[in-house]
């Protein structure tokens, strides 16, 4: 980790020392494009450098579709999105079972996909493709990878470090006594760590709404529109939570949630356990009778 961090604070320092301020400011082209042109000219070398810098971003994105697809099937499965128990539902896909049956020899335990929960991440990527699809491509990009690290870093940032801080400075919720893991001894010290990013996320949050200057490149009319709709992210989940809730009391029912995990040994790797697959019921019951009022 130390080796990480220390190569990647030498490559921005690298960065910064072979291309001018102005010419970063003046070019349409990404740093790392940049670099290699200044370093080795605009040969081959660059090409092969935009084919990395490709190469990079779609294992980026295939990382994000993993990992959105399945957060996106937890949340169908506390309840809370409608037609949940189809879009919490995971599928064995064709690929797999070609994979298991002729690569791995294994035909048991396969790993499922949640494509209803992918459906969902797809029709998300189209609305935010569709929404930006009248400015340039670089326009495009910028203002969508600019509302990406808004909402994921500082935003989800900000939550975490902030809920952090709560559950430490609030004895009644005996967060203390819950924990398995201390990372500064058998007692828990102020988590001084979660204060720095709080504020660190806090710093961006709110400097970003400071217009620049007519004279800056980052200048535009509509330079408020990413924060805004970033900000705005989390509030129309309070917004749907404030609807089941209104729901729930004008109803006099409650949602009960069922998970019943299926969790075996890993065969090759003892101690580990692997959850196999999970029993997922919810149904709308009446406050104080347990009764089922819908499903």
């Amino acid at each position: 980790m130390a080796i990480a961090v220390v190569l990647f604070l030498l490559v921005n320092v690298a960065f910064f020392c072979a291309v001018p301020k102005a010419q970063q400011m003046g070019s349409n082209l990404d740093i790392t494009t940049l670099f290699f042109q200044n370093i080795f000219g605009g040969g081959v070398v660059s090409r092969v450098m935009a084919g990395v810098i490709a190469f990079s971003i779609s294992g980026n994105l295939v990382v994000m579709t993993f990992t959105a697809s399945r957060v996106k099937q937890e949340i169908a499965k506390e309840g809370i999105l409608p037609y949940s128990l189809f879009f919490a539902r995971g599928h064995t896909t064709f690929i797999a079972r070609i994979w298991s049956r002729y690569v791995t020899k294994q035909r048991e335990h396969l790993e499922q996909t949640p494509i209803p929960a992918l459906f969902l991440h797809w029709l998300s990527s189209i609305v935010l493709i569709a929404a930006t699809s009248a400015l340039k491509p670089m326009a495009a990009y910028s203002a969508l990878a600019s509302l990406y690290a808004y909402t994921t870093h500082v935003m989800v940032g900000l939550l975490v470090s902030g809920g952090f801080l709560y559950l430490y400075l609030t004895p009644s919720r005996r967060w203390d006594a819950k924990l398995n893991y201390r990372p500064f001894g058998k007692k828990l010290q102020f988590p001084i760590h979660a204060l720095f990013y709080l504020l660190a996320c806090i710093f961006p949050l709110v400097t970003i709404f400071a217009p620049p200057s007519a004279s800056s490149p980052f200048f535009s009319n509509t330079w408020y529109v990413v924060p805004a709709v970033g900000i705005s992210a989390p509030l129309w989940g309070l917004l749907w939570w404030a609807v089941i809730k209104l729901w729930s009391r004008s109803t006099a029912t409650e949602l009960v949630v069922h998970r019943v995990p299926n969790v075996e040994e890993d065969e090759e790797d003892p101690g580990q356990y692997i959850l196999v697959a999970e029993v997922v019921d919810h149904a709308w019951v009446v406050q104080g009778k347990r009764e089922v009022a819908g499903a």
